[in-house]
């Protein structure tokens, strides 16, 4: 098994070889699921600075794989992971529903903050429907909405739902992402499959009578569940760029939309279940739309899998993006773990990200989950490490309505014997940058931007530090530097003019080049 192991690590690398160069911008995304203790925290505790040291070990694991994003589920269960009279205190976090945890802190505050310091973004993954995950209410505290507004709910399957056809409910809803919005300094509000649930043992979800009062304008039940999330989407789409523009709203369906069978516009597929059908998510008009701002699609099969084959779904996202971001889901779950024998192979998920970087309009990947990473399932770890070798910047969504930053001015560095030191400053006329870039490249002349490698140094975000240190030169040698800022949603803007820097032995000349 070692050797088997030793080998297939040795694979990758050849594979990392001749794959091409890290991109220079990639999503690299890992969700961490409260519910049920999945992957964070490990148990429920009332006890905040075990809670705080859990986190903070989970955030720097994930930054020395160079992870870039955390997809943090918040709102389980209709209970809250932040203080929030919309709901109580998440079971899954202190143990007890309703319960803070002592010494009092706020956990969501402080997991944005500390991602945030790692130059990570943080996704609030929020549940809009599910309420509880059983049907006992004598555990449910007196805040949670089920207990104080019954007529809302529904049950299905051994749990209680919010009635998606509601108005009240989506009105409810929106606002409880609305104070998520204003309150905290997240970077997108998540949702993932669970729309109306799928469908259990030919259960019927019980929403007649919703639809006998609500659903009059419409021909069929279906087409009036359809309705009733695309509203809530359009309503929260609405409201997040009402409170800030900046904060991007994202959705991670179940894989496979439609089959063709289905619809002329579905994939070469033949998946039993089907976002649009049974869980009435119509993605394609969210996107076509502009409603939401990233799909990250739960790619969760193989290679070459007959029914749902990774890499043919994987372009049929890419060609039905409209314009926005796709990050493809990959299921860390599922190897060394499941029926297919692909996923016994340890190059299943490696080579599924080289495909996303071969693949016109793909921006990058989301890992389910945290915990099955952290297990190294035929060395998923090694195998992450090697792909992401070297630290990528996110993609931008130049789509948004937020102020492009400006090329900042390079002024005149100083030298010591074994430094330059750089400072620049922005445009007095545009807002302040959230980060910076330095690039620099050997020679008397500026190279290719969008080539990874010449990335010097990247600030930290939110604190856009106007100098740096370049230690890492030799005397005798000649160097050109530029600097570009960036907004927060990662647009780059135009650099500044480069910078040729010959160091001497205790100084530097400058020789400023005009950009052409």
């Amino acid at each position: 098994m070692r050797k088997f192991a030793c080998l297939a690590v040795l694979l990758i690398y050849v594979l990392h070889l001749s794959a091409q160069y890290t991109p220079k911008t990639e999503f690299r995304g890992v969700w961490i699921a409260s519910v049920a203790n999945i992957d964070y925290p490990q148990a429920p505790t009332r006890n905040a600075d075990f809670l705080r040291e859990e986190w903070l070990f989970l955030l720097d694991e994930l930054k020395n794989l160079n992870f870039n994003a955390v997809i943090v589920q918040i709102r389980p269960a209709g209970d809250a992971f932040y203080p929030t009279a919309a709901a109580p205190w998440s079971a899954y976090l202190t143990g007890n529903q309703g319960v803070a945890p002592q010494p009092y802190y706020d956990p969501l505050e402080f997991m944005i903050k500390t991602a945030h310091e790692r130059n990570m973004e943080f996704h609030a993954w929020l549940n809009p429907y599910r309420a509880t995950m059983n049907l006992n209410t004598a555990a449910l505290d007196p805040g949670h909405q089920l207990l104080q507004n019954p007529d809302w709910f529904v049950s299905y399957a051994g749990k209680y739902y919010f009635d998606p056809g509601l108005p009240e409910v989506q009105t409810h809803i929106t606002e409880v992402v609305a104070e998520v919005t204003e309150k905290y300094d997240v970077d997108a509000i998540h949702f993932d499959d669970y729309f109306y649930p799928y469908q259990i043992n030919n259960q019927i979800f019980p929403d007649a009578e919703t639809y006998l009062k609500h659903g009059g304008d419409f021909p069929t039940l279906e087409a009036f569940r359809e309705d009733s999330v695309t509203r809530l989407i359009e309503m929260i789409s609405v409201k997040i760029k009402e409170i800030k523009p900046h904060v991007r709203f994202g959705i991670s369906p179940f894989g496979v939309w439609r089959n063709a069978v289905d619809d002329v516009r579905g994939s070469d597929s033949r998946a039993g279940v089907r976002a649009y059908d049974d869980l009435h998510a119509h993605i394609l008009q969210w996107l076509r739309e502009g409603t939401i701002d990233y799909v990250a699609p739960q790619l969760y099969w193989s290679i070459g899998f007959s029914a749902a084959d990774y890499e043919r779904l994987l372009n049929w996202w890419s060609n039905w993006n409209f314009g926005r971001n796709v990050y493809a889901g990959h299921a860390i779950y599922k190897i060394n773990n499941n029926a297919d024998v692909r996923w016994s192979d340890a190059n299943e998920v490696p080579r599924q990200i080289f495909l996303n970087r071969d693949t016109e309009r793909i921006q990058g990947s989301a890992h389910f989950s945290s915990s099955k990473l952290r297990l190294n399932p035929l060395n998923i770890l090694q195998s992450i490490g090697i792909l992401y070798e070297k630290p990528a910047l996110l993609p931008a969504s130049e789509w948004l309505n937020v102020p492009p930053a400006a090329a900042p001015k390079l002024n005149k560095p100083t030298g010591g014997r074994q430094n330059i030191y750089l400072n620049w400053e922005n445009n007095a006329t545009s807002e302040t940058p959230y980060y910076y870039a330095v690039y620099r490249f050997d020679g008397e002349e500026a190279g290719d931007l969008n080539d990874r490698s010449n990335i010097l140094f990247v600030s930290d975000f939110g604190k856009p530090f106007t100098e740096f240190a370049d230690e890492n030169v030799f005397t005798g040698a000649t160097y050109t530097y530029v600097v570009t800022a960036f907004n927060r949603v990662h647009n780059e803007s135009y650099p500044s003019l480069p910078l040729t820097v010959i160091k001497k032995k205790k100084k530097v000349k400058v020789k400023k080049k005009k950009r052409r």
